[in-house]
């Protein structure tokens, strides 16, 4: 059973033979999952510690001919899903459908809404799956008087964020910079997106520099053909053309994505 059509209804299209799979457990079920999928002769993309909730899991994403799976194994079920959308879920072999935040009905209505607080998971992962999910979905979340609080307190937890080990440290700030560039691509509408971000805080939060950036009403019409992520950094460079100093900060800020935008 799947919700396909309601998800088609509001413009995503999935690909039928990609499966996002959860599955119970610690270390050893991590490896056990890994060496059944190398004897079915899958692909491993990536396999690795994660944290979801600030709690550690287990990824794996696999792949065979056609069929693309990714895996995460956890601890506790509720340790999935920051968001309502991201927490129905199908129970094999059972076939119970898990909703416990009404999603589906919530998918009809429009209505996206935290299922964790921020002292709950990374600022950073947080901020930037919700950005994602407002751009993938079409929401204005500075219309929405649930969404717009919340994403102003993640920016301000951002700036105070000082953990210091690679996934909240590096990764988390490397995910969320690739991810701000990714979902204003994403958007309806790159002007009123961009704007949406500076008025939550986070993209001062992310790239301080931009804190003055001022965004042209031409923007849209400016970027067509040139809507890419590299397309919205030459834009924000070129803000900053005549501040060499936080130009060159900006630049050097962006190194930690250089491995994405190859």
């Amino acid at each position: 059973m799947t919700y396909k059509g309601i998800a088609e209804d509001l413009g995503v299209r999935f690909k039928i033979n990609d499966y996002d799979l959860a599955f119970i457990g610690d270390v050893k079920k991590f490896k056990s999952i890994l060496r059944i999928l190398k004897l079915r002769k899958f692909s491993i993309i990536k396999s690795r510690p994660y944290y979801l909730k600030l709690n550690e899991a287990f990824q794996i994403v696999a792949s065979k001919r056609l069929m693309h799976l990714d895996i995460a194994v956890v601890k506790d079920i509720n340790h999935l899903g920051h968001f309502n959308w991201e927490s129905i879920l199908w129970h094999f072999p059972s076939g119970r459908i898990y909703d416990p935040y009404d999603s589906v009905n919530a998918l009809r209505k429009r209505k996206l809404l935290p299922t964790c607080s921020i002292n709950e998971e990374n600022p950073f992962i947080l901020a930037s799956r919700l950005v994602n999910l407002c751009a993938r979905f079409n929401i204005d979340f500075c219309r929405d008087k649930n969404l717009l609080p919340f994403l102003k307190a993640l920016s301000k937890k951002i700036k105070s964020w000082k953990r210091k080990d690679y996934f909240h440290g590096v990764y988390a700030r490397e995910h969320a910079s690739f991810n701000i560039f990714r979902a204003i691509v994403k958007s309806h509408d790159c002007y009123r997106f961009i704007k949406g971000l500076q008025r939550a805080g986070l993209l001062e939060a992310i790239f301080p520099e931009l804190k003055r950036l001022t965004v042209p009403s031409n923007l849209n019409k400016k970027l067509r053909g040139d809507a890419d992520i590299k397309g919205i950094i030459r834009f924000f460079e070129h803000s900053l053309s005549n501040e060499p100093k936080k130009l060159a900060d900006f630049r050097k800020r962006l190194e930690i994505i250089s491995g994405r935008l190859k």
